[in-house]
């Protein structure tokens, strides 16, 4: 046999001797050192040795061999017991290792925890078993890892567990769990409906501990911490608060809390008042018929109702002569004021009935108002209608009538003397303003401000129509005898216009009309525009037309105008389309017909028809051109200044062209080509292109 020792392992831990008589062995570890002793063999001869069989590897270098294989090994003995032999061990290594651990070891209830044995091994433990607080706990029996999931107070100890796997054993170490139970507590309720400025008693019963207070109590409003540490709370209420009791033990209880909400309820406050009203001597007030008026119910100070829908605010309406009405139109505004439009015939009482939370006994409240107001009779002016008026003339506005009785009636405006008046009929000059369309007619607005008791002043205006003023201008008219004048009063812009003059047999209407008064003369007139009215008048001046008397002829073409020399002033002259002259001869007037023309500095004028003549052509019927001054050239008599551009050829007999010239030039003197003619009749051909004439004949040449 052959001694086998593993400390680790309870078969082998004090040593083991198996018989290996059939020359092999097998053996199961723990996978620690394992001491195997040979001695026990018979050994004639040799020492012991220790290989790894298959490849030789000697293992040791004594009897004994201490071998840690990390997987399956095969070991051989050598020996000689006579013959030389061996024995092949075979050792399996089956390591187990454990740990221990714990995940949530101080906790809350119904939170999760775990012990986890941590075990490792390459088979599966033969047995698992679990203690607590030195207790063997059989349902946990076979479990690596414990879970609580939800954790338990009673959970709560020290855990050991013990792996065995084969003769291998292992134990973690302890871990200790902690399950802390909640704090239970509840109030009385958890919501509270108190009045305003009364108290609230919360009371908590406590069931876990049930034998003591927590040592650790929280009170919070809102988040804020509040000065109390007891299990109870007493408070008086003056507004809404949202609490929170949180009651804790360190390191025996886990915290609870618990939301209590108290809501403050309204306690009702009533008022009211006529906003807009004047208070009469007897306490009621007083509005004038047809006014609106604000009634306004005041709740302020009455707070937030818990349950609104147990509320109720009625105002009726009860007039004179037994009409009532509930009110409904209110209008509630963000200060709590519920007002209402109101607008009675007559006296009327207004009721307010103000309730909360109706039957139920001490929480019932009920506020009741009453309102009285007296109606006065309403201010009623009439206004006169079609007044109308002249700017700076004045106009009287009576007003028809006026109720009630002792109405007092009062003006404003600058256009009234002295600014302001008083009563029914005022005196005032308005004023003209032109409108934007550019007409002559604008209104003007007064007002008439009419009171009575403490109704309202009230305002009623009055229309005037006010018609611009005439304005413009006539001017003064200049005409020659016999001419004709346009006058014109357009610009005064009136409707109508009536003219009359000592020239004009009857009146004529128009804003202009056409006169041809024989002398001077003046004309008047008369217009109207709306109420507005102006008169005006011009002077038509008639000025005499410079007289021709006669036209002096100074010589074949000149011209003397003869003038009446009882017209005065600066004159000026044209003939025909000719231009102006301040010198009434005239010269190189054509051969015809012509029109002279004077005007003055007026431009009065006249014409005169005259004729200018064309004179006779007589050529004289000899020449003798001898040297004797006398007849020495062949002339026209008076050409060069009748026609100076009258052309004139002579021929001889034979039809010769001998000489052309004009009528201003000298006569011819009887040569041609510098030699002088004979002694014969030569003829000659003259031509007047102004007369439209030809005077052709012949006279003769005579030599001495």
């Amino acid at each position: 046999s052959i001694k086998f020792t593993e400390a680790e392992n309870t078969d082998l831990e004090n040593g083991m001797e198996i018989n290996v008589s059939s020359g092999k062995a097998t053996l199961y570890t723990c996978g620690t050192t394992l001491t195997m002793d040979p001695t026990a063999l018979e050994n004639t001869e040799a020492d012991f040795k220790w290989t790894v069989a298959g490849d030789g590897s000697p293992v040791g270098s004594s009897a004994s061999a201490e071998v840690n294989p990390t997987e399956k090994t095969v070991y051989r003995v050598t020996y000689t017991n006579k013959c030389a032999t061996y024995v092949d061990i075979t050792v399996i290594p089956v390591p187990l290792t454990v740990g221990g651990a714990i995940v949530g070891a101080d906790i809350c209830e119904n939170e999760s925890a775990s012990i986890d044995a941590q075990i490792q091994c390459i088979e599966k433990p033969e047995s698992i078993k679990w203690s607590r607080n030195g207790e063997a706990v059989s349902k946990y029996e076979g479990e690596g890892k414990l879970v609580f999931e939800p954790a338990k107070p009673e959970d709560s100890g020290e855990y050991t567990c013990v792996v065995t796997n084969r003769a291998c054993v292992h134990e973690i170490e302890p871990q200790t769990l902690l399950v802390k139970p909640y704090v239970k507590f509840a109030p009385e309720k958890e919501e509270y409906v108190i009045r305003r400025g009364e108290t609230v008693n919360i009371i908590n019963t406590i069931t876990v501990p049930s034998d003591a207070v927590p040592a650790e109590i929280t009170w919070t409003d809102n988040g804020k911490a509040v000065e109390n540490s007891g299990k109870d709370y007493s408070v008086e209420v003056t507004k809404d608060m949202n609490l929170n009791v949180e009651m804790t033990e360190e390191g025996k209880y886990c915290p609870s809390d618990v939301d209590i909400v108290v809501k403050v309820d309204a306690v009702l406050q009533l008022a009211g008042e006529i906003s807009d009203a004047n208070m009469g001597e007897d306490g009621n007030y007083k509005m004038c018929l047809g006014e609106t008026k604000t009634l306004v119910i005041d709740t302020t100070g009455t707070g937030k109702f818990v349950y609104p829908e147990k509320m109720s605010l009625t105002v009726t309406e009860s007039q004179a002569g037994g009409s009532s009405r509930t009110l409904s139109n209110g209008t509630l505004n963000s200060d709590g004021k519920l007002e209402f439009k109101i607008s009675p015939s007559t006296d009327a009482t207004y009721s307010v009935s103000f309730v909360y939370r109706e039957g139920e006994g001490e929480d019932e409240q009920v506020e009741e108002l009453e309102i009285k107001i007296t109606v006065l009779q309403k201010i009623e002016v009439k206004v006169p209608n079609g007044l109308e008026v002249c700017e700076g003339e004045e106009v009287e506005i009576a007003l028809e009538s006026v109720t009630p009785k002792g109405t007092v009636i009062t003006w404003e405006d600058e256009t009234i003397e002295g600014g302001k008046a008083e009563g029914e009929t005022v005196v005032a000059k308005p004023t003209f303003s032109k409108p934007a369309n550019g007409g002559h007619v604008s209104t003007y607005t007064y007002t008439a401000y009419a009171s009575f008791d403490i109704c309202e002043t009230a305002e009623f205006p009055v229309k005037v129509k006010v018609n611009e003023p005439l304005t413009g201008e006539l001017e003064d008219v200049t005409i020659c005898e016999n001419e004709t004048a346009r006058l014109d009063a357009s610009s005064y812009k009136a409707t109508s216009y009536i003219w009359t003059s000592d020239e004009l047999e009857t009146e004529r209407s128009g804003q202009g009309i056409t006169v041809t008064p024989k002398s001077t003369a003046v004309f008047k007139v008369s217009m109207e525009r709306g109420g507005c009215k102006a008169e005006d008048e011009l002077t038509v001046t008639v000025n005499p037309n410079p007289l021709i008397l006669q036209v002096d002829s100074l010589s074949y073409r000149k011209i003397a105008v003869v003038v009446d020399a009882t017209h005065n002033g600066k004159l000026t002259y044209r003939i025909d389309d000719g231009t102006e002259s301040s010198f009434a001869e005239f010269d190189s007037l054509a051969y015809a017909p012509h029109v002279a023309y004077v005007t003055d500095e007026y431009g009065c004028s006249s014409s005169f028809d005259f004729m200018i003549n064309a004179p006779l052509i007589i050529p004289n019927k000899w020449m003798s051109p001898n040297g004797d001054g006398e007849t020495d050239r062949w002339e026209v008599p008076a050409i060069s200044e009748t026609y100076p551009d009258a052309k004139i050829v002579i021929y001889d007999r034979f039809g010769k062209k001998l000489i052309e010239y004009k009528g201003s030039d000298p006569g011819w003197d009887g040569v041609y080509n510098g030699q002088l003619m004979p002694t014969t009749d030569y003829w000659y051909e003259i031509t007047v292109h102004e007369i439209d004439k030809v005077y052709t004949g012949h006279f003769t040449l005579l030599r001495r």
